[in-house]
């Protein structure tokens, strides 16, 4: 299965490569430039957002077996991560919104861009199952923690 940034990719060497043989308003013109802006955005977004996340990713993976003590020691720290995990995820959300709505534009009556836009939001939620995963981890490991106390 192809992941959203090589749908993205396809879609636009397909949009490239198609030579129009009719005119097109220059209203839906900039439409069609102003979504493709935001799909734009959108991926740049997430691109950053992955990267904030190799920041915890690399320590961890070399040091598996963190101590709690030292949890315990950065949980301002980590705490401040998480908030920017959830930020960085609604700021990516807010931006996809914005790409869909323009692009919903050319939906009525064309299937092909309806089932862009399908994929493209099952992308987006998908990504947001792994995000709450993510999340979640840092409440139970707050729960372990708290059971370790009492």
């Amino acid at each position: 299965m192809l992941n959203s940034i090589e749908k993205t990719a396809i879609l636009k060497r397909i949009a490239d490569s198609v030579d129009m043989s009719f005119d097109i308003p220059d209203s839906e013109k900039e439409i069609a430039q102003d979504a493709l802006i935001r799909f734009e955005a959108a991926l740049k977004k997430i691109r950053d957002s992955s990267e904030h996340l190799d920041i915890i990713y690399e320590p961890l993976k070399r040091h598996e077996q963190v101590s709690t003590k030292s949890l315990v020691k950065k949980r301002g720290l980590l705490n401040r991560y998480k908030q920017k995990v959830k930020q960085n995820y609604n700021e990516v959300k807010a931006i996809a919104l914005l790409a869909i709505r323009k692009l919903n534009y050319f939906s009525s009556g064309d299937t092909s861009i309806q089932e862009i836009i399908t994929s493209f939001i099952d992308s987006i939620e998908d990504l947001e199952k792994y995000v709450t995963s993510f999340l979640m981890l840092w409440v139970i490991m707050n729960l372990i923690r708290l059971k370790k106390r009492l």
